[in-house]
């Protein structure tokens, strides 16, 4: 199964700080978790907080559109699921077709591939 990655990075303390937030496959179910670049490389921190999962709408293309499910449906939902949406949303509102594609180094996946 394929995995999706979205980097990105911020500055905390005047220093940047690196995070991704990956579609993985623990225990069967797909879901949408956290990790952090540290030291020792990257620490994974668990399934998304609201405000990271809002990262992953923009990437999407899909913050702010009421058409969104919640939460706890939304962290079980696919690439490919949220790519769909979000062609839902260009043909409904007539909006440019985004290109979605993994961050993952060695592994640059569409998002339509990754289920």
């Amino acid at each position: 199964m394929k995995s999706y990655m979205i980097r990105r990075s911020k500055v905390v303390d005047g220093r940047p700080h690196k995070y991704h937030l990956d579609w993985r496959w623990p225990h069967d179910k797909g879901v949408w978790t956290y990790s952090e670049l540290g030291d020792r490389g990257h620490m994974s921190k668990g399934t998304l907080s609201s405000l990271q999962i809002n990262c992953v709408l923009s990437h999407f293309g899909l913050l702010g559109y009421k058409h969104v499910p919640k939460y706890k449906v939304l962290i079980h939902l696919s690439p490919a699921k949220l790519c769909a949406l979000r062609r839902k949303r260009e043909a409904k509102e007539g909006l440019p077709q985004l290109n979605m594609m993994s961050d993952r180094i060695g592994g640059r996946f569409h998002a339509e591939e990754v289920h």
